[in-house]
């Protein structure tokens, strides 16, 4: 990196620190490290310095002792430790014994007592190594006295939804109060949205953006109060979708089955929406009636719901099919 490269990265540092790590010789090595370590471009690179300025003031052999104990201690790849710091920049200001500590009450107070889980909880959610023991407790009770949770169903939810330990108490209480009054739903019915992929969704949206898509799912499936608690707690996940990305699909299914038909398929299965319209649907549309398969409800869920090898095997399937009517 040459000393124009240098210079722009540290123009206008938060911490005035940096102001005596402006020559070569101390940011320089440090940040040709961070470069080379972690493959980072000039836009990545001075992102994760400006997130995070006083990376300039550790010496490269120092960060290269963090991140082998992370690559050891939770067997991740370069890639694996590279995805998390570039997260969670501030990784790299801890020491090795306060991430080793971290580690070790994860173990001991979620029983995270294997590398695969203390993995899992470090590459979904890097930022708990940045939290306090004493904060991270705070949650935890939280949890068991707000939603009535046992020890096991708590290990449970946060060896699959780390990302929890993450939300502040605040947070968790204005979004479970909101959604125990909008759906009706008991503590338990509650924990097994927090269970699912749908859990960090819940978190990051506002109650606004929230309150649009219930009312919007109400509507075009024609629910009352307690059908949309129905679909909502059996298919949590609906609530990750946007708007602007379920109506053109709905408009679709509609041309195709009729609006009854296309509401009734989607009520029943509504991983029909989580699908790319441009990259999946509607290319297996295309190619399904140029081979003249009748386009009913069930074809149209398989069409949606199966892997690409599996399509693959049905259409190949439907064109041998073809071919020995023809032949008969």
């Amino acid at each position: 990196m040459d000393e124009k490269e240098t210079e722009t990265l540290t123009q206008k540092p938060k911490n005035f620190r940096l102001l005596a790590l402006r020559s070569d010789e101390n940011v320089g090595p440090t940040l040709d490290w961070l470069e080379d370590r972690f493959e980072l471009d000039q836009a990545s690179l001075k992102k994760l310095v400006t997130r995070f300025p006083t990376v300039l003031g550790l010496q490269a052999s120092t960060l290269d002792s963090k991140v082998e104990f992370l690559k050891e201690k939770l067997d991740l790849s370069d890639k694996q430790v590279a995805k998390a710091v570039i997260s969670s920049p501030n990784l790299l200001g801890l020491s090795v014994d306060n991430m080793s500590q971290k580690l070790n009450w994860l173990e001991d107070r979620l029983d995270f007592n294997t590398t695969k889980s203390l993995q899992k909880a470090v590459r979904q959610a890097p930022m708990i190594l940045g939290l306090t023991i004493d904060n991270l407790e705070t949650k935890l009770q939280w949890f068991e006295e707000r939603l009535s949770m046992t020890p096991s169903r708590l290990v449970t939810t946060m060896r699959g939804q780390p990302i929890l330990l993450t939300k502040g108490v605040d947070n968790l209480e204005t979004k479970v109060s909101w959604l125990q009054e909008r759906l009706v739903i008991s503590n338990d019915q509650l924990c097994n949205l927090f269970d699912t992929s749908a859990a960090s969704n819940l978190f990051s949206i506002g109650t606004e953006t929230l309150e649009l898509r219930l009312s919007w799912l109400q509507s075009c499936f024609g629910l009352d109060d307690e059908g949309l608690r129905s679909l909502v707690c059996q298919k949590p996940t609906i609530l990750k979708l946007r708007l602007e990305n379920i109506k053109p699909k709905m408009e679709f299914f509609a041309n195709v089955l009729g609006e009854d038909d296309a509401i009734r398929a989607v009520a029943a299965n509504p991983v029909l929406l989580t699908c790319s319209l441009e990259g999946r649907i509607k290319p297996r549309y295309a190619e399904a009636t140029k081979l003249g398969m009748v386009m009913d409800k069930p074809l149209l869920i398989l069409l949606v719901k199966y892997t690409n090898e599996k399509w693959g095997k049905k259409v190949e399937k439907y064109k041998l099919k073809k071919l020995a009517n023809q032949l008969w």
